[in-house]
């Protein structure tokens, strides 16, 4: 089971967690999630963790097992795919496969 926070929102899914904000459309394992955007994206994974992650908005979150994509920024705890990002990537942890930002790239 996988329980995360999205901008103060929880959600609850059994298997994989796919997120995705693209055309102003959030949806968590393809199913609509209406929320409060902001022009931000703050992920709280409270228990489980994300398959993948793909946003036109800068993103926070916290462990990824696949890859990442951001329109902006992305910050997370750690990714375990690729990571992508039109401005800057900062992870705490590691990166498991390749990174690709427009500005920066901070690992550890």
């Amino acid at each position: 089971m996988n329980v995360i926070n999205i901008n103060g929102q929880t959600i609850t899914t059994d298997g994989d967690c796919n997120v995705s904000f693209e055309n102003g459309v959030l949806t968590v394992n393809g199913q609509k999630v209406d929320v409060n955007l902001n022009n931000n994206i703050s992920i709280i994974v409270e228990e489980g963790v994300i398959n993948q992650l793909k946003s036109s908005l800068s993103v926070t979150c916290g462990d990824v097992t696949g890859s990442v994509s951001a329109g902006t920024s992305v910050k997370c705890s750690n990714i375990g795919g690729n990571a992508s990002a039109g401005t800057s990537i900062r992870v705490d942890g590691k990166i498991g496969g390749n990174a690709a930002a427009g500005t920066s790239i901070r690992c550890g």
